[in-house]
């Protein structure tokens, strides 16, 4: 394991050694040691721009959906967004 080139992430995530194994598909995974930061940082930004917040939030599916289709699948710009699943989109 120590000469996987991934191993070098493993210092980024809380992790309880009583678990060897963390094979649950349906979890958001092992908690980043960052995530307090972000979220800290989220909460800033909502704090101080209320209800203007909207003006930059509202675009962040279409935004998102642009880094992903051209820094990982190779989509252009506007064919891909950042949304629900496909059962939770179907019953809004």
């Amino acid at each position: 394991d120590r000469a996987d080139p991934l191993a070098r992430f493993r210092e980024r995530f809380s992790i309880d050694d009583r678990y060897a194994a963390y094979m649950d598909g349906n979890s958001l995974g092992r908690q980043p040691r960052s995530a307090g930061d972000v979220v800290a940082a989220a909460l800033e930004v909502w704090s101080d721009s209320m209800i203007l917040g909207w003006r930059d939030w509202i675009r962040l599916p279409i935004r998102l959906g642009d880094r992903i289709a051209q820094d990982v699948i190779g989509a252009r710009e506007g064919e891909v967004l950042v949304s629900d699943s496909t059962t939770v989109n179907l019953f809004k």
